[in-house]
């Protein structure tokens, strides 16, 4: 799972929670990194989607690159709806068409928000029907790409965390909430098929180093709800830990206030990836315990 010999990955939105890891794995030697808000990257370059070309950017010794830069949070996409589709839509495509007349094979980050979330265990084939606009956003790129590009990729990603205490993803903020006790209200109605962040890094290499084009789900082995999710790790917590007291209260996604009534079973059957590439992603329970043996 590695870049073409002598050649690099280039990381479009290496700033965000997918761009850090990929980079992480890679290193400066086998990759080259864009940003534009957050943490400056060391040798990392500046680049700002809504205004920067590819042409400033020495393409020579790229072999792939990966577009994960965007708009991602739901909510911001409908209430600044100009902005994100400036971001997500039009300044995406203007740089895979930059990449794609230069014959650099890219893959493009898009979402499980894709699916209306009524039927669940959605394979690549399923219609997609997305009911948020940052959903009717990555659908809009993934038709542009699939009708224009043949040296792409599209991949679904599932709700992505990590096993490192202090990163503030999923399992991080719930073992603070955990922390605390008392009353935690979870979704039960609310299905994904959450993903380890080194799966979704594997699953990117071995597109990259197998020449995979077309579209891929990368999710974990299984749908599961915000509700189980919360047990799995409380289970794992409570094995290593004391902790006050706590109850875990079932409710609806719905019950949350959100710009967008959210859909419900977005989750993704990725076994055409793992037949293509052999990852065996980790289960959710294992990620709990590989989580709490790190505090």
């Amino acid at each position: 799972m590695q870049p073409v010999h002598g050649k690099k990955i280039l990381i479009l939105g290496a700033s965000g929670f997918i761009g850090r890891a990929l980079s992480e794995r890679l290193g400066n030697e086998r990759c080259m990194c864009t940003y534009n808000s957050g943490k400056k990257l060391i040798n990392g370059i500046h680049f700002n989607i809504l205004v920067d070309s590819i042409a400033n950017v020495d393409t020579s010794a790229v072999s792939h690159a990966v577009v994960l830069f965007g708009v991602t949070n739901p909510d911001h996409c409908a209430n600044n709806r100009e902005l994100s589709d400036a971001v997500n839509i039009r300044g995406v495509k203007r740089v895979v068409d930059e990449l794609g007349e230069r014959q650099i094979p890219f893959i493009f980050a898009s979402s499980d928000v894709v699916f209306d979330g009524l039927k669940g265990d959605y394979v690549e084939g399923d219609l997609p029907n997305p009911i948020l606009s940052y959903g009717v956003q990555k659908r809009i790129v993934e038709e542009y790409i699939a009708e224009k590009w043949l040296l792409a990729t599209s991949i679904r990603i599932a709700k992505v965390y990590s096993t490192r205490p202090g990163d503030k993803s999923l399992l991080d903020g719930w073992f603070q909430q955990a922390l605390l006790g008392g009353e935690i209200r979870c979704a039960a109605d609310f299905i994904s098929s959450a993903v380890h962040i080194d799966d979704v890094v594997n699953s990117i290499l071995a597109i990259c180093s197998n020449r995979l084009f077309g579209t891929y789900h990368v999710g974990g082995p299984r749908g599961i709800s915000r509700y189980d999710l919360f047990l799995a790790l409380l289970d794992a917590i409570q094995k290593k830990h004391r902790i006050p007291s706590i109850r875990v209260v079932p409710c609806s996604i719905d019950d949350f206030v959100t710009a967008e009534k959210r859909p419900k079973n977005i989750s993704l059957n990725s076994e055409k990836l793992f037949m293509d590439t052999g990852i065996v992603p980790r289960t959710f329970e294992d990620g709990c315990k590989e989580y709490v043996g790190h505090t």
